[in-house]
């Protein structure tokens, strides 16, 4: 793939035209994705590397949504977040993997 501007390994969270966190593969709430990001950063943490938080959203995402989910990994300890890019259609997102 395209480089995304860091040399930190990178954890993956789409937001999807719902306001829906996947992480995973998976939608989770709060709880599981702040585990989620919690164990990402302790294995960049044996690493001894800071983990870079790459959030995939859908175009017509509210700004909430980002807000939150910007809170949510600061309180995990993360950092650095990159806002990857913004999908176009949810019908042609949806079908997209998440790595």
């Amino acid at each position: 793939g395209t480089p995304i501007g860091t040399d930190n390994p990178t954890v993956m969270v789409r937001v999807n035209f719902f306001g829906q966190y996947i992480y995973d593969n998976q939608i989770v709430g709060e709880q599981e994705l702040k585990a989620g990001l919690t164990r990402a950063l302790q294995a960049a943490a044996r690493q001894s590397r800071e983990l870079t938080l790459t959030v995939a959203a859908d175009e017509q995402v509210k700004l909430d949504a980002l807000i939150r989910l910007a809170q949510w990994a600061r309180e995990a300890g993360i950092k650095d977040a990159i806002l990857a890019e913004w999908l176009d259609k949810p019908s042609a997102s949806s079908a997209k993997p998440v790595p």
